[in-house]
């Protein structure tokens, strides 16, 4: 009869701490992955924070470092200092739902946040989201998934600064 109630204490001990390694939520992986410390910085920027730290289920293309360094440096500075560029920029790589990258239909079906289609584009390299193939895998969170893209769509950059400057930026 010990040996029973050890099995279950060890059982029950493992579920528990099963529970408690439970997926952190969206932002909390965000601020704890390092190559997208910048996109984890702009979610309260743009006022995203509760939406990423929240229990509805989204899919989110965080964009990496890198990413960032990449921007114009003008558009760039827009961007930080402007939260509704930032929001209008950020909302085109946030999808509600779970969406999969090996499950291009459902790609192309998802709409982001602010109610547009995502841009898929599936080639022999890979499947492209918003001009960027996902790096490395799906990181699963308490609620939703995360992947990491390289590189900004150049077309919602502009839209997103030029909205809020209300001038025309030239499309490179």
């Amino acid at each position: 009869m010990k040996i029973g109630i050890a099995i279950a204490l060890v059982v029950t001990v493992g579920v528990l701490n099963g529970q408690e390694r439970a997926a952190s939520d969206i932002l909390t992986t965000l601020r704890a992955n390092s190559s997208v410390g910048l996109f984890a910085n702009s979610a309260p920027l743009s006022a995203m924070a509760e939406d990423l730290s929240g229990g509805g289920s989204l899919t989110v293309f965080a964009l990496s470092d890198q990413a960032f360094a990449m921007l114009p440096r003008e558009e760039w500075k827009i961007l930080m200092t402007n939260r509704v560029a930032l929001h209008l920029l950020l909302a085109h790589y946030v999808v509600p739902g779970v969406v999969r990258k090996d499950d291009p239909a459902g790609l192309i079906a998802a709409r982001t946040i602010m109610g547009s289609a995502l841009r898929v584009d599936v080639r022999n390299e890979g499947v492209y989201v918003n001009g960027a193939i996902p790096v490395g895998d799906e990181i699963e969170c308490s609620n939703g998934i995360i992947y990491v893209l390289d590189r900004f769509d150049p077309g919602f950059v502009h839209e997103a600064v030029a909205r809020v400057t209300n001038r025309t930026i030239t499309r490179q």
